[in-house]
């Protein structure tokens, strides 16, 4: 709130200072347009929930009472029930466009138009006894609200389909739906992609919901091998965080850098333990499956070439810190683990797995050193985990007695904790050290 009033307070001031010649009426405009994006005003996000709890309450008790009676009404009367959700919903939306009402009231209707289509649905197919399943129903919705969401430029109703699409995970090998299913998974992200720009008041919802989305993409696109697609999500995501961070974004506003972190570790961790990590995951039955084989490689190829991409500029800007540089080598490391696993070489298996140890432990040591370098104690922690998940792999693996295995758990967590207290006294330090010479 403070910084809104901070820079009112430098608007005001730009028309005096242009007449008194301190500034030319082309860096005022300049001003204006630069600081505008931080006066817009975002979702209040808090009023939302509400509104969408409200709402659904509201919603369930009419079809809780209407429920009651519902054997008593005819079948005209029924279906005309049945929309009525829908006509109070479009009646809302009408209003909201036609007076050009606040972002709060577009949310609202929005989600009460698509509510009203979804109830609208599920009481016609119980009137004429449709058969099917949950994922043609909750299809028919999403399909349905695809359009409300950029009609109305509604955040809230892009979140209830993000976790929607979870409901398309059992429908495979049918074209008709695996076309209609990447429609709405392309509408969605390109809605998100929209909100991603600097101008977007929603941006770090976006960045919050394409988690999700990328999550549904691998477990919906990579049958064909999922280990790949996880590797490359976890790479592209660390890069583009990687960006964010450089545009000075906080920790909360960049989900996308510890999220994806974490599903490295966890990946490399997989890769490090098993020779049949690609192997595990590569389903045999789908590789003469030509629409799985599609399915799989648009989004693959799409993130390996986003990953290319920002490798390259990172090179030609010579941004060469340690994530920068080992994501892409980890990639690249992946997708030479699935080509031997497609290939079925399996004397490779085992030395495959001891080069991803390696890569493991290098990774952590170098992210350990660059933090103490920079005197940062997140990237130094990035490293210590990478190492500690690594040591604990080899160390259980080990066949050693439980005495030792015991001492060595707690001289590990020792050494942390005490790297941590002398990492954070030694910036400390620092920066009294600096105070004083200023």
């Amino acid at each position: 709130m403070s910084e809104k009033k901070h820079v009112r307070w430098l608007l005001d001031e730009l028309p005096r200072l242009r007449e008194q010649n301190l500034i030319t009426a082309a860096t005022e405009n300049a001003l204006r347009e630069h600081y505008a994006v931080r006066l817009a005003s975002g979702v209040n996000y808090f009023m939302l929930a509400l509104g969408i709890l409200g709402v659904a309450l509201i919603g369930g008790g009419i079809i809780l009472i209407f429920n009651y009676n519902w054997d008593m009404l005819s079948q005209a009367q029924q279906i005309g029930v049945s929309f009525l959700p829908l006509l109070l919903g479009l009646a809302v939306s009408l209003f909201t466009l036609i007076r050009g009402k606040s972002q709060l009231w577009r949310e609202a209707s929005a989600i009460l138009t698509a509510a009203g289509g979804a109830v609208a649905v599920a009481l016609l197919s119980q009137i004429y006894q449709l058969n099917g399943s949950l994922s043609d129903y909750m299809t028919l919705v999403l399909l349905t609200s695809l359009p409300l969401i950029f009609i109305f430029d509604s955040i809230g109703l892009a979140a209830i389909c993000c976790f929607g699409l979870f409901s398309l995970l059992d429908v495979f090998h049918q074209p008709l739906p695996e076309l209609i299913h990447g429609v709405i998974l392309c509408g969605i992200l390109a809605y998100l992609v929209l909100d991603l720009r600097a101008v977007s008041p929603n941006r770090t919802a976006a960045r919050y919901l394409m988690i999700p989305v990328m999550l549904f993409t691998a477990l919906r696109c990579g049958g064909y091998c999922q280990a790949l697609m996880l590797f490359t999500v976890a790479g592209f995501f660390l890069l583009a965080a990687c960006e964010l961070a450089d545009g000075e974004s906080s920790f909360w506003k960049n989900p996308w850098f510890p999220v994806s972190f974490v599903l490295m570790t966890v990946m490399l961790a997989v890769g490090a333990e098993s020779d049949h990590t690609f192997t595990g995951f590569l389903d045999r039955s789908r590789t003469k499956d030509v629409s799985q084989i599609v399915w799989f490689w648009i989004p693959e190829g799409i993130l390996l070439a986003g990953c290319a991409a920002v490798t390259s500029l990172n090179i030609l800007r010579k941004k060469k810190d340690v994530i920068r540089v080992m994501v892409p080598v980890m990639v690249v490391l992946a997708l030479i683990g699935f080509l031997l696993s497609a290939a079925k070489a399996q004397p490779y298996y085992l030395l495959f797995r001891v080069v991803m140890n390696c890569f493991m432990g290098a990774f952590g040591i170098s992210l350990i050193c660059a933090g103490i370098r920079k005197g940062s104690l997140l990237v130094f922690n990035e490293g210590i985990l990478l190492c500690a998940v690594l040591f604990t792999l080899r160390f259980l693996s080990a066949d050693l007695g439980l005495v030792v295995r015991g001492s060595g758990m707690i001289a590990a967590g020792l050494i942390i904790i005490g790297s941590n207290v002398y990492l954070t006294r030694k910036n400390r330090s620092g920066k009294e050290a600096g105070h004083e010479t200023k």
